[in-house]
């Protein structure tokens, strides 16, 4: 962690120096004991501040935790652990910025000597992908505001931002996963749906509606039935990609921003998939047309993070290929195929329902009146 000290004079202070001057001229031109004292006083000011301020930033050490992933338009909050080395000075009136993310900033009122504590940015991402942060920047114009006192320390750190995501109504997505070849079906693990899974052993009665008779019977041992666990469809999400940017441009309405249409085809994947994971079905995720993990049918949690991760990814900017030949699909999944530009309905399967990027401002609409 390298750390490097430098000092940038304010305004303020340039018009501070600019008066001592004229305080100075006047001490050459007609000297007085009150103009002395002046200077001197303005002069022990500018000192001050330059040089033992100075030595209040070079006892400071700072340190970025190690930061999560964040998503777009929501804020993200990093922390710094920041601990004063000195014994004998304290360190007041310091900002901590990080010098890849712009003007965002935290603020450390006071820290007293040998003293660590926490301090919290705010982060608001406007853009998917990742972000690199470079160096963390200390800074401080205590106590006069004459001369700004910055230390740089080099701590390398990658940030994952997320897609945004936008809440699918409840019906329109049951109404995709409706279209699929099948519905509910029995899992392989005992739950509280209606399909038989096996007899056990059962301490106590609990319902009579779930006692095996015949089992109860010859083993003169109280047995009950189990029942499956429900299994619900599964969502396979299929993203074109395969147009360039230029190719999608034609294609699409005027004054329509192209590129703002593969995101927002991006947004719609990410929004269909947390939606349908909330509701406890298993989503994949396949990409055309970009180098891009294929996600296979999971649910939970930790699968929808992998997969916003896969998304957050994407390079809209590198060269496209072909879409692929669609190959066999899950027999319970209904299949999503989203497109920025023109519909082309030999991707996905024969199955599948085509989905336009467009239509991520119904659900914006829809979320605003619902608010």
């Amino acid at each position: 962690m390298r750390r490097r000290l430098s000092y940038r004079p304010a305004l303020g202070g340039l018009v501070f120096v600019i008066g001592v001057l004229v305080l100075v001229m006047a001490v050459v031109w007609q000297p007085s004991n009150l103009l002395i004292w002046a200077v001197g006083t303005a002069v022990g000011m500018i000192v001050v501040s330059g040089i033992a301020s100075g030595a209040m930033m070079v006892a400071l050490r700072v340190r970025r935790l190690v930061p999560r992933d964040a998503r777009v338009g929501q804020p993200l909050v990093l922390r710094y652990e920041v601990r004063n080395a000195s014994w004998i000075w304290p360190a007041f009136a310091v900002s901590i910025r990080e010098s890849a993310l712009g003007p965002s900033q935290g603020w450390l009122v006071s820290v007293g000597p040998g003293e660590r504590c926490m301090v919290e940015l705010a982060w608001w991402p406007q853009r998917r992908g990742d972000v690199q942060l470079s160096g963390v920047i200390a800074q401080s114009s205590f106590p006069f505001g004459f001369v700004g006192k910055r230390v740089t320390w080099r701590q390398r750190a990658t940030i994952t931002v997320l897609p945004r995501v936008v809440r699918v109504p409840a019906p329109r997505l049951r109404a995709l996963l409706d279209r699929g070849p099948a519905g509910q079906r029995a899992a392989s693990r005992a739950g509280h749906g209606e399909e038989f899974f096996g007899v056990r052993d059962a301490p106590e009665l609990t319902s009579l509606r779930d006692v095996a008779w015949r089992r109860s019977a010859a083993r003169e041992q109280l047995a009950v039935i189990e029942r499956a666990s429900p299994s619900y469809p599964r969502l396979r999400i299929v993203l074109n990609l395969s147009e360039p940017t230029s190719a999608v441009a034609a294609r699409v309405p005027a004054g329509v921003d192209a590129r703002q249409r593969e995101e927002d085809a991006i947004t719609l994947a990410a929004s269909l998939a947390s939606s349908a994971i909330s509701l406890g079905h298993e989503v994949s995720l396949r990409v055309h047309g970009l180098p891009c993990a294929s996600m296979p049918a999971a649910g939970g949690v930790r699968h929808l993070d992998r997969l916003l991760v896969q998304l957050a990814k994407l390079d809209l900017d590198a060269p496209r290929t072909t879409a692929m030949v669609p190959g066999p699909g899950d027999e319970r999944s209904a299949t999503v195929t989203i497109h920025p530009g023109r519909i082309d309905p030999s991707i996905g399967g024969a199955a599948a329902v085509h989905q336009s990027a467009a239509q991520l401002q119904s659900f914006n609409s829809q979320q605003e009146s619902a608010a």
